[in-house]
């Protein structure tokens, strides 16, 4: 599942589906792919997420924010390396105590229903963002501390922050896309079902658990100077066909009716990468990567002994090998690599199952018929995984074997979003695994701070690790915030807080006559010049 907390889910985790059932859309017609009004591709992708809300401010799902970046611009474009650069924002300035940040807006830029970009409209979405009313909770965790904004000219905003925060990494996602003003006034938070923005796509329809179609807007002229191209979308139209079975999307790929597919199955991704009918794309997602945290203060992961033995026993190279066919690089530490902070000086836990049965017995386990015990119980643990995406069980089932042959006792249970997301908060798991997507190392406190949205799953608070993330966060300098997550980092890592388990990466198949596939930092597969 595509989570993302912060982010991109993304709250997390992807919230709760929505939906309805299935057709697909289009195939290739013909047309030079120049981007003209009248003549272009028309590209059916199968999606495998029904999504829980489209609306950009509302959306807990990663996998959502790409759909809305064909729609929405943002003020500042990450590129793939991670710089921030001019989108609807020409240039900006930060304040010396970095809570103040003024952005210059482009001119002559309108919105699909023909209402004008300017600061007023970056205020409008702001005040949506942040109305009780809307719930949003990715959006609104991205704007972290910088909750307001106002015009100080036509075409000049300042966004007030109550703390020193890193918004520039933050609103480069979709979560934060500019929407018409005319269209939330009139739209509400019903507003999924009319999007409005003033990207290279406009909406036609969305229709839940089915499909969300969208064509090129002609008008468009005002591209992210880093994609080096301007005008029209070069494709006519772009058709999200929502299949959730992942052998489903495969065939639909085989047999021409989509074009293109996200989310390969590990397996289907090694097989295709030597067939001449079709390209891959490794999509990498910038976060926390796929991982597994811990509820620390459910028997027995409330025992550190216990944590460290864990992740001794797990064998992540070999689950990724036997699960996933060796599709996805080993993770090791909370950060992804590309991520700030990211430091390969973290401590790390290799498989080694001496040093975790060395652990518990100095913690006071014994071995008893080939399973640890201690005071009369048995070291056994409950995962929680997330039905929907076929990778998360497979990787259950892989930890839960080789659990089982080191004597701990693992019990799989397996949930829907909804009952995913519930079972987790009600410390029903001792562990998960899921992703977390987010460019902005500051997404950690989400997890490991007190009184934050996951920290209801993991329980954990630890004073020292809650000081060096916040630091982290209101620090103005790269080289400070990167002091702080790498020393956040190791605490994480010597506590066990969590198993760093693969490199996050969207497996991207698609038709050899399809070109111009792009993604921006964040990981958000863009279209804008595909054909």
């Amino acid at each position: 599942m595509r989570i993302s907390v912060s982010r991109r889910l993304t709250f997390v985790l992807i919230a709760a589906a929505t939906s309805l059932a299935a057709a697909a859309c289009s195939g290739s017609s013909s047309g030079s792919g120049s981007g003209s009004a009248s003549s272009g591709t028309n590209l059916t992708i199968g999606w495998g997420q029904d999504p829980d809300n489209v609306d950009p401010a509302i959306t807990l799902a990663q996998t959502v924010r790409s759909m809305d970046l064909q729609v929405f611009q943002t003020l500042v474009w990450e590129t793939p390396s991670g710089q921030i650069t001019p989108d609807l924002a020409t240039s900006w300035t930060v304040s010396p105590d970095g809570k103040t940040y003024t952005f210059n807006l482009r001119k002559g830029v309108i919105f699909q229903d023909g209402t004008p970009f300017n600061a007023a409209a970056v205020v409008a979405n702001f005040k949506f963002i942040t109305a009780k009313s809307t719930h949003s909770a990715d959006a609104l965790g991205d704007l972290g501390t910088c909750l307001s904004a106002t015009a100080t000219g036509p075409y000049t905003v300042q966004v007030h922050c109550s703390a020193a925060y890193p918004l520039l990494t933050n609103i480069s996602s979709p979560d934060i896309g500019m929407q018409s003003p005319k269209a939330i006034a009139k739209y509400g938070t019903n507003i999924q079902f009319h999007l409005v923005g003033t990207g290279p796509f406009e909406f036609v329809k969305y229709v839940p658990n089915q499909s969300l179609v969208l064509k090129r807007w002609p008008k468009f002229n005002w591209a992210p100077p880093a994609l080096h191209q301007n005008g029209p979308a070069k494709a006519a139209q772009l058709t999200y066909d929502f299949v959730t079975n992942s052998g489903s999307r495969v065939s639909e790929l085989q047999s021409g009716q989509a074009q293109i597919i996200e989310g390969t199955p590990a397996a289907y991704y090694v097989q295709f990468k030597t067939s001449s009918q079709f390209k891959d794309l490794p999509v990498p997602i910038a976060g926390m990567g796929i991982f597994m945290p811990f509820d620390v203060n459910k028997f027995p992961t409330n025992d550190t002994a216990v944590r460290q033995a864990i992740s001794y026993f797990v064998n992540r190279p070999a689950a990724i090998k036997t699960a996933l066919r060796g599709a996805f690089p080993q993770l090791t530490t909370p950060l992804q690599p590309g991520v700030l902070g990211y430091s390969a000086s973290v401590p790390q836990y290799s498989f080694d199952p001496a040093k975790g049965s060395q652990i518990l017995t100095a913690d006071g386990w014994k071995k008893a018929g080939g399973v640890w015990t201690k005071g009369g119980k048995q070291l056994s643990i409950v995962l929680n995984s997330l039905a929907g995406d076929p990778q998360y069980p497979l990787i259950m089932q892989a930890v839960q074997g080789q659990l089982a042959t080191q004597g701990i006792k693992a019990s799989i249970s397996t949930n829907a979003v909804t009952a995913w997301i519930n079972f987790n908060a009600a410390g029903e798991m001792n562990s998960t695994v899921l992703e977390f997507a987010n460019p902005d190392p500051a997404q950690m406190l989400q997890w490991y701070g007190p009184g934050q949205y996951y920290e209801a799953w993991t329980k954990v608070n630890d004073p020292a690790l809650t000081k060096l993330l916040e630091a982290g966060q209101s620090a103005t300098s790269d080289s400070a915030r990167v002091s702080d997550y790498v020393a956040a980092q190791k605490i994480i890592m010597n506590q066990a807080y969590e198993i760093p388990f693969h490199v996050n990466e969207d497996l991207l198949t698609y038709a050899s006559s399809v070109s111009g596939i792009e993604y921006e930092g964040g990981g958000n597969v863009f279209f804008y010049q595909a054909h």
